[in-house]
């Protein structure tokens, strides 16, 4: 989709300095590695509602990692505490230091066709270009599934710089 226009093209090895789940602080010194200067590059990030961004998570592992969900002991509340615990907030993505943001733009997952068409033409790149849906997720765990008071909370508690900047809410139907 992008790649006619990009550099590098991107992995899913988590192995490679430019897999797709990659912080903009490692790819920035993966550039300064190879000589390429990061402020010369339009960056953009995706950001998701988190509560929806966990239920998808665990989907996701559920449905393409069946060695984690074996691993984690195969309920779907503590499949989900696993993840909690261990992925990283979507705000430590996009920025370093102290909170400063070193993408360009931040796009938001539930408007991405609106938000990558004024990427794509904030940058000069053609109209009409589609991200394709990658791993779409099954839905088979429902939000009621793992959301009580507490993981409400919990994912709250963990993503609240993206929540605050993008004013996400918790909502039952995901």
């Amino acid at each position: 989709m992008l790649r006619d226009y990009a550099d590098v093209e991107e992995s899913v090895l988590p192995a490679s300095p430019f897999y797709t789940h990659t912080t903009a602080e490692k790819l920035r010194e993966e550039f300064a590695a190879r000589g390429w200067d990061w402020e010369s590059y339009v960056k953009a990030a995706i950001v998701r509602n988190p509560w929806d961004r966990f239920l998808s998570a665990i989907n996701y592992i559920k449905a393409d990692h069946k060695d984690l969900v074996k691993k984690f002991g195969g309920s779907d509340h503590r499949l989900f505490r696993k993840i909690l615990r261990n992925w990283p907030a979507q705000f430590d993505y996009f920025t370093v230091d102290l909170g400063l943001p070193i993408v360009d733009q931040i796009i938001q997952f539930e408007n991405i066709d609106e938000g990558l068409a004024a990427f794509m033409s904030a940058v000069g790149l053609p109209e009409g270009i589609k991200l394709p849906h990658i791993n779409p997720s099954t839905r088979g765990v429902k939000s009621e599934d793992v959301y009580s008071d507490v993981t409400i909370k919990a994912v709250g508690h963990k993503e609240w710089r993206v929540i605050d900047m993008f004013d996400y809410k918790f909502e039952q139907n995901y």
